[in-house]
């Protein structure tokens, strides 16, 4: 649906490590699969919809890369539209009459502050005329945000009439107010989608205004999550999430996801903000010493049915393993992401993007010194041959799935699982119908690779 994405004009561009990209394949122990460029439509869950995968090698581990201006970290996040179905749950953002993160304002009746078809110069007009009073400035807000949710050109308008300025004077009148301050929060949340707007909000000061929501109602659900959606929209702009990470707007997601954990809607937010953070390669160390892979393993177990999230989640282990030490990698086995990863690609049936994303960490986390055989002895081989298997016709999550494949077969222990389970078959079907290319590359590797005998095997 439109309004839950960006608007193609006024998207960011993409940059080298946002989430628009989907992890490239290599290791400096095997050859690299050169620097063509793969795309691939494959079929949303639901069949509405596409994910278009690319995967450029770089020859030294896996980064996601994707050419969507508004894909998975990037997505606009909105309040009230439907997301893409999955085969195994249906997650809504409901209408203002009931929930969202929780029990937050609801619209009501408008007769005595405003009519219904008022155009947002008149909405501002009754704003300014007591900035003090909740209950109007509140009315106005909730009127706003139902016209530029899914209308770019309303939000041009609110910032041609200075109602960013007045929205931000509204906050501060009425700090104490936890609607009066969620709703605001998600009109900001809406303006962020336009690029131009997303500068200028900044500019007003919009980052200091929602760190200190964060720490005033830290114990309102509603608050909480529309200060993450308005964070991960102002993080569509890399100078921006720099900025908000820099204030320490990292502590505060890690917070929410910890403090909510039954609210589906903050956890899948509070990731989407992290893999944004996880995709420039610079904030990954400052990740994983704020401890972040446990917590987003916590989310995965609170949400386990939430597809999006999970695919979320396993960007942001591929990413930080991409661009991490071996004592990263080791760090992240240690803080039980193999169980998550393995879980997440069997119960996520027919999802080509947790088959990717979870494909993408097993090959990243592989890379970590003397690591292979405590990857194997997790069951990791098994799950890895049933998504090859069921992406048949997907040669992105083949060329990872393969090269995540010839990481593993350095084990003895996993070329005996190979050979049980009737791997060489599968990887010369994947040859028969990709001849040439990255895709055959690996898969020839991993057929070698079979042929090892068990005295020791050199990828070099």
């Amino acid at each position: 649906m439109e309004s839950d994405k960006t608007d193609a004009s006024d998207a960011p561009t993409a940059q080298a490590n946002v989430a628009n990209d989907r992890p490239e394949t290599g290791s400096a122990s095997v050859t690299p699969a050169g620097s063509e460029r793969i795309s691939l439509d494959a079929p949303a869950t639901d069949g509405s919809d596409v994910h278009e995968f690319v995967l450029e090698d770089a020859g030294e581990g896996v980064k996601i890369t994707s050419p969507e201006t508004a894909s998975a970290g990037q997505m606009a996040v909105v309040r009230s539209s439907t997301v893409k179905k999955t085969k195994r749950k249906t997650l809504r953002r409901t209408k203002r009459s009931g929930k969202r993160a929780s029990e937050g304002p609801t619209a009501t009746p408008i007769g005595k502050f405003l009519k219904e078809d008022d155009d947002i110069p008149t909405i501002l007009a009754h704003m300014r005329k007591d900035l003090s009073s909740p209950p109007l400035q509140l009315r106005c807000l909730l009127a706003i945000e139902r016209l530029v949710e899914s209308d770019a050109a309303n939000r041009n308008i609110v910032s041609q009439q200075n109602g960013i300025e007045l929205i931000m004077e509204s906050m501060t009148a009425c700090k104490s107010n936890k609607d009066v301050q969620g709703s605001a929060c998600w009109v900001i949340s809406n303006l962020c989608r336009n690029r131009e707007l997303n500068s200028k909000i900044v500019e007003k000061g919009c980052i200091d205004v929602v760190m200190e929501m964060f720490t005033t109602h830290s114990t309102v659900e509603h608050v909480q999550h529309a200060c993450l959606a308005t964070v991960c929209n102002l993080a569509l702009n890399e100078g921006t999430l720099r900025k908000l990470v820099s204030v320490g707007v990292v502590s505060n997601v890690l917070r929410t996801i910890r403090d909510f954990p039954e609210n589906e809607w903050i956890q899948y937010t509070a990731v989407q903000v992290l893999q944004n953070a996880a995709n420039i390669g610079e904030l990954c160390p400052m990740l994983m010493e704020a401890k972040t892979v446990p917590v987003v393993v916590q989310a995965m177990n609170s949400c386990a049915d939430h597809d999006e999230l999970l695919q979320s989640s396993l960007w942001i282990f591929s990413s930080l393993a991409f661009t991490g030490t071996n004592e990263t990698r080791i760090e992240l086995i240690e803080c039980g992401v193999l169980p998550v990863i393995i879980r997440s690609i069997k119960e996520c049936e027919g999802h080509h993007g947790v088959y990717f994303t979870g494909c993408s960490a097993i090959a990243n986390v592989a890379r970590a010194d003397d690591a292979v055989d405590k990857i194997v002895e997790a069951e990791v081989v098994p799950i890895l041959l049933d998504a090859i298997r069921a992406c048949l016709d997907d040669p992105s999550i083949l060329q990872i799935g393969c090269r995540a494949l010839v990481l593993l077969l350095e084990s003895r222990t996993a070329r005996r699982q190979c050979k049980d389970l009737g791997c060489s078959k599968l990887c010369k079907k994947v040859l028969e119908l990709f001849p040439e290319g990255p895709v055959a590359m690996e898969a020839k590797q991993a057929l070698k690779l079979q042929k090892t005998k068990d005295k020791g095997c050199s990828l070099m």
